[in-house]
């Protein structure tokens, strides 16, 4: 691509170029026309000089061509430098003498006369053509009466041909002496001359081209190359300093511009256009710097909101103050200001809480000096926050005197400048976000002015997060309390277990610090303590009489001290309050049924902030606490029923048990002794303890159905026959029938039904085999043989320990259960089965 340089200098060049060409032809035009009036005025002067030589005319008017001789050697005396190429001196129509130069190479016969020409200038005024010999012919006359003649030779030369007439000498006329002197008319005192002859040189314009030629040479060509080289080289001089040069620092600029350097500008003072061009792309410069700047500053702000907001919704609730602390570091080293800080209101919008706060090297921290401080010291702007304006003071000595003491404050902590930020949380004020500048005084542009208040809406969010889930912790902490002292209520009936498990999440889930229950006697109506925790001394113990617990009771109302210290009570509870250090006192009255159960009493060592939700709870935990209380008593009669409705149902039993003794007196004790082996024998095994009850019931009424036996079979003394024994073998039968419409002995029929039953299925009454038997069938098949086999019988006497044993395992795989005739005979020695 051709640079703007180089057609610049190319245009200008021709332009150079142009302007000497035509100054070096005006230059040689000039000396060619001065070379030929040179050529013109020496012919002229040679004829002239050969006119009026008085020898010439005596020659001329007496016909004596000797004379002319000495008059041609002075002619070519003249000729220096070879220009005269002939000469010719004649009568009007005849030649006396002529001549040429040995370079010439044109015929002087063919060269006209001045006769001749005379006659071809008065018949034409056109050019003649000539013949071959005789050369084209110009003829001139000029004012002297010389006629100057251009004869064009065969050889391309050109001739000047010079031809003055020779006049005879003047002649005085003596009639215009005399009427002159007499006073008459003016008469020419000269009397026309007569013409003699002509004289005629021809000049040759070699040397006149040859003296061309050399200016040409050495002086237009020199002159022409020079003002060319000049011209040029002065052009690029002025085009590269006023042009080249400010449009290459425009270019170097513009690229620079381009990589984001915008500090450079065009160093030129000139007031052309270039001059202008340059003021105005500085301008633009300036001003491409200036938004380039904002542009720069605009990204680093939106690029730290992005990070502060990533890093909020990221943060933890419980690092929030290191996380916010990290912020107003960000915003601190992002702005230049000194410090700044996020105080919270109160919630009773009273006090400023200076919660955050983070400041530069060798700044002092203000958090410790106005913190708590009352926000009627700051009351113009505290006017502003509440309208949630921002409050800017670029000169805090400017700060109205209704600032309050606010003024003297931020006059005192040496603050130079303040922007302040309202915090606002659900159409509340909830705090300010605030910057102060402390070394100097500082100015911050609306940028800036956004930028706080985006990180103020950032905090906001957090602070709404943070307080959200603040408050969700706390409902969970308070719903899994009372999910654990539900199921320790549902789980537990000891009620000195569930209250200390309840009073144990209060001070370990809840965060309160120590709590008591006071239970109240029905008969004489007065609080007595119950359980504690959290306590650190025994003084609770004393502090039962005369205390806030009766004002709850008697008001069936949560009591709330928000502060113990200075109240009047009785001395034992004023020294439960000063060594447990306790500021705080809720009473929440235990209240269900519409009855009174009692006091749950609870204690801070502080003064927590606390809301309407906080109350609802209490009264929340004090109803599952009444509830408790409640169920608990309900529990312990419910329980001693139970326990005097089991001893009914064992001594009916029993009863039963010992009818069934006194109608056999053959087998009298021997209920009670199967049921107590059974019962051994099945706790050996792993029965569960729970179902023992029913195993006893079932063994002391395992012959129940004996009562549909007639008492000739049922007491006969010889061994039975067929048909007897098949009606002995229905009394399980009439077990069944006789006990299973008592639901409360279902699980005890196992024995009366089935203890007749045998391993290999041969039993009655329903032939059960193996583990189709009740497991305390089986073990009641061998403890009731065992008994049976020490007893005596009419038709025989009582086995002995080994015949018993033996017995038991002959029948082991046929009759009873192989795995409990080996546990029966190995846990139960013979020593043991005596009755």
């Amino acid at each position: 691509m051709i640079g703007i340089r180089l057609k610049l200098i190319s245009i200008l060049s021709a332009v150079i170029i142009a302007i000497s060409a035509l100054a070096c032809l005006f230059f040689f035009v000039h000396a060619k026309t001065q070379q030929e009036e040179s050529l013109k005025k020496f012919g002229m002067s040679i004829v002239t000089s050969l006119t009026e030589d008085d020898e010439i005319k005596f020659a001329l008017s007496h016909a004596q061509p000797a004379f002319l001789d000495a008059k041609i050697k002075k002619l070519h005396s003249f000729d220096r430098d070879g220009e005269i190429g002939y000469w010719r001196i004649t009568y009007p129509q005849k030649t006396i003498i002529e001549g040429k130069s040995q370079w010439i190479d044109v015929d002087i016969k063919g060269i006209p006369t001045p006769a001749d020409m005379l006659k071809l200038n008065q018949s034409t005024t056109e050019k003649i053509q000539m013949s071959d010999s005789m050369p084209g012919l110009e003829s001139y006359q000029n004012q002297y009466n010389i006629s100057i003649n251009c004869i064009n030779t065969p050889s391309g030369e050109v001739l000047c041909d010079f031809s003055v007439p020779v006049y005879e000498k003047q002649k005085f006329s003596e009639e215009a002496f005399v009427a002159e002197i007499l006073g008459g008319a003016k008469i020419d005192k000269v009397v026309n001359s007569e013409i003699l002859g002509y004289v005629q040189v021809g000049l040759s314009n070699r040397r006149v081209i040859e003296r061309i030629n050399k200016i040409i040479l050495y002086r237009v060509i020199p002159m022409g190359i020079g003002i060319i080289l000049g011209g040029i080289s002065f052009t690029f001089f002025l085009i590269s300093r006023y042009l080249v040069r400010p449009l290459k620092q425009l270019t170097n600029i513009t690229m620079d511009i381009a990589k984001g350097n915008l500090s450079e500008t065009i160093k030129i003072n000139s007031n052309d256009e270039i001059g202008q061009l340059s003021k105005t792309f500085n301008k633009m410069t300036m001003a491409l710097g200036k938004s380039y700047a904002d542009l720069q500053y605009r990204v680093k702000m939106e690029e730290l909101i992005a990070d502060i907001s990533t890093g909020f919704i990221n943060l933890p609730t419980h690092e929030a103050e290191e996380g916010i602390n990290l912020t107003l570091r960000s915003i601190v080293e992002f702005t230049g200001v000194d410090r700044s800080y996020v105080p919270l209101i109160s919630e009773d919008s009273n006090k400023i809480d200076y919660i955050y706060e983070w400041c530069a090297k060798g700044i002092k921290s203000i958090k410790e000096d106005i913190q708590g401080l009352s926000i009627e010291h700051y009351p113009w702007w505290m006017e502003k926050l509440k309208k949630f304006e921002t409050v800017y003071i670029p000169k805090t000595t400017n700060l109205p005197d209704s600032g309050g003491t606010g003024k003297e404050i931020i006059l005192k902590q040496e603050i130079k400048s303040v922007v302040i930020v309202p915090l606002v949380y659900s159409e509340k004020l909830i705090g300010f976000l605030g910057f102060d500048s402390v070394k100097v005084e500082k100015t911050w542009t609306d940028q800036d002015i956004t930028l706080f208040k985006m990180i103020g809406e950032i905090l906001v969010n957090f602070l709404k997060r943070k307080h959200t889930e603040e408050l969700i912790k706390l409902h969970v902490q308070r719903l899994t309390a009372l999910h654990a002292i539900d199921r320790t209520i549902v789980s537990n009936l000891d009620l000195k277990i569930i209250l200390n498990a309840f009073l144990e999440q209060l001070t370990t889930q809840i965060g309160i610090d120590a709590a008591d229950i006071l239970l109240l006697n029905q008969s004489t109506q007065e609080l007595q303590y119950f359980i504690s925790h959290g306590f650190r001394t025994n003084a609770i113990l004393n502090c039962t009489k005369d205390n806030y617990a009766y004002k709850a009771l008697k008001e069936r109302r949560i009591i709330h001290i928000p502060d113990l210290y200075g109240t009047e009570v009785n001395p034992q509870c004023a020294k439960l309050f000063k060594e447990e250090s306790f500021a705080s006192y809720y009473g929440i009255p235990l209240i269900s049924k519409g009855l009174v159960k009692g006091v749950l009493e609870v204690f801070h060592r502080s003064q927590p902030k606390h809301d309407r939700e906080w109350l609802s709870f209490l009264e929340s935990i004090g109803a599952m606490a009444a509830i408790a209380i409640d169920n608990a008593s309900l529990f312990d009669s419910m329980q001693r029923s139970n326990k005097e409705l089991m001893i009914a149902y064992d001594t009916t039993i029993e009863g039963w048990s010992r009818a069934l003794d006194l109608r056999d007196k053959e087998t009298e004790g021997h209920s009670q002794r199967v049921t107590e082996m059974t019962l051994k024998l099945a706790r050996i095994i792993g029965v569960n303890e729970n179902d023992l009850i029913h195993i006893k019931w079932g063994a002391l009424l395992h012959d129940i159905g004996k009562m549909g036996v007639p008492d000739d079979i049922l007491l006969k003394p010889d061994i039975l026959n067929k048909e007897e024994e098949k009606i002995m073998h229905k009394h399980p039968e009439y077990a069944y029938q006789l006990l299973s419409p008592i639901a409360h002995l279902h699980k005890a029929l196992e024995i009366p039904h089935c203890h007749h039953e045998r391993w290999d299925g041969s039993g009655y009454p329903n032939g059960l085999k193996g583990e189709q038997i009740p497991l305390v069938a089986r073990i009641f098949a061998i403890v009731d043989v065992r008994d049976a086999l020490h007893s005596s019988r009419p038709y025989r006497d009582p086995l002995s320990d080994n015949e018993v044993i033996e017995n038991i395992q002959s029948q082991a795989g046929t009759h009873f259960d192989p795995k409990i005739v080996k546990i029966f005979l190995e846990q139960i020695p013979s020593k043991h089965i005596k009755s």
